[in-house]
């Protein structure tokens, strides 16, 4: 199987006032083919293209702004890929953005971290979501653990903390899983992880993990 991960960059929709629609008539939360359209075409299109391209059969996605915008996102822009299977629960982004899958495979259960907070408990732990999720690829199981760290639009050095605390979290996520097999089995940790490897790194736990193979360092250097 081919699995792939990809931050598709403010995947939105809006309501469209210009087909007729009477938002006084709404209850605010109507969602329909007259009120709910994909914003920006064209970019909705080079992202379709570019999942299209790499023809995964199970892709995690970052911001995504809700279930049923990735559900009229496929239908519309990914008809014929065999993504029957999708998955998304709303975090606490001010953007709403969130993490998401999309799978050719069956998903099994779901598990969200989005409640968790950090450990001033001053805010939620994580940015995103730390979205577990168990898809069955041929009565196999495989885990997901999907996720989208503070990003570094603050500067990397006074954003590090938040993501540190993210990746230890996750570390415990799987080592509560994991430990006693081993860590025998198929669990992926993805996503978008908002840092690179290197000097003062947040992502160090995840980096130097017994049960953790960072897969691009099978890319020969110059495709890293």
């Amino acid at each position: 199987m081919r699995l792939a991960t990809f931050n598709c960059e403010n995947l939105f929709a809006r309501y469209n006032f210009r087909k007729n629609f009477d938002p006084f008539q709404s209850d605010e939360f109507t969602i329909n083919d007259l009120a709910f359209d994909i914003f920006d075409e064209v970019e909705k299109q080079i992202t379709a293209k570019a999942i299209k391209e790499v023809n995964a059969d199970v892709i995690a996605l970052q911001e995504v702004e809700s279930l049923p915008v990735l559900d009229r996102f496929n239908s519309r822009y990914l008809a014929g890929m065999g993504y029957r299977h999708r998955i998304l629960v709303d975090s606490h982004d001010p953007r709403s953005i969130d993490v998401a899958v999309l799978s050719r495979y069956n998903i099994d259960s779901v598990r969200s971290h989005r409640h968790e907070r950090n450990a001033n408990n001053t805010s939620t732990l994580f940015s995103r979501d730390c979205l577990e999720v168990e898809i069955d690829i041929s009565g196999k199981l495989l885990v997901l653990y999907v996720n989208h760290f503070k990003s570094m639009m603050e500067g990397r050095d006074k954003t590090r903390a938040k993501r540190v605390e993210q990746a230890k979290r996750v570390v415990e996520i799987v080592n509560n899983r994991w430990r006693d097999s081993n860590y025998k089995g198929n669990f992926i940790v993805l996503g978008d992880l908002n840092d690179y490897p290197g000097q003062d790194t947040s992502l160090d736990v995840l980096l130097n993990h017994l049960g953790l193979e960072n897969v691009i360092q099978r890319l020969p250097a110059n495709e890293q």
